[in-house]
């Protein structure tokens, strides 16, 4: 059981939901010898309580998990989130880090992952990576393991009038697309 653990593995003020970020560091004493910048990975709450932390040096190998075959990307949420395996909690990742290899591996270990991917990363299904959408659409693939895979294409496309498509893994979704609630009975999502 972790430091802020009740009984029940709960978490009374985070709602079970964890993000991972990074925070550069600037003229830091964190930083690598030779530089004045470093590197910060943090595991916080949703609320933004911090709960783990690594500083990137250079040689991170000795304190990363070892998990076989995965980067050294996937190995950072991965060792934060050791002490929180397998007690049922929610990780929030950007796409730096996700990866369909890292979201089956906590699926595995009981931690439900939703994350931001690039379409292009390794293992992620190349024909939704490639599909063609028009804006509002989205296309979903779930995989026989339980990740599902969505691209969507936002109505509006308000970044430097740039196509903004989003891809994502979930284990925490189902493969559904809901009605509105008037068009439900019980107005339920899945």
């Amino acid at each position: 059981m972790g430091p802020f653990s009740s009984p029940g593995g709960t978490y009374a003020w985070t709602n079970h939901c964890y993000c991972l970020k990074a925070v550069w560091l600037l003229n830091s004493s964190f930083a690598p010898s030779g530089t004045d910048s470093g590197l910060l990975f943090e595991l916080c709450t949703t609320d933004g309580i911090l709960l783990d932390f690594l500083v990137y040096h250079g040689m991170m190998s000795r304190e990363l998990a070892q998990v076989t075959g995965m980067m050294k990307s996937e190995l950072i949420p991965v060792t934060l989130m050791q002490p929180c395996l397998n007690q049922g909690h929610r990780l929030f990742l950007d796409n730096y880090y996700t990866s369909p290899q890292l979201v089956q591996y906590f699926f595995e270990q009981g931690t439900k992952v939703v994350g931001t991917v690039c379409p292009n990363r390794r293992n992620f299904p190349r024909e939704l990576g490639e599909a063609d959408i028009e804006r509002g659409q989205s296309k979903f693939t779930l995989s026989t393991c339980g990740v599902l895979a969505v691209k969507y294409r936002a109505k509006q496309d308000k970044s430097n009038r740039k196509l903004k498509v989003v891809c994502l893994l979930s284990t925490d979704h189902c493969n559904k697309v809901p009605l509105p609630p008037s068009q439900t009975k019980t107005g339920s999502q899945c």
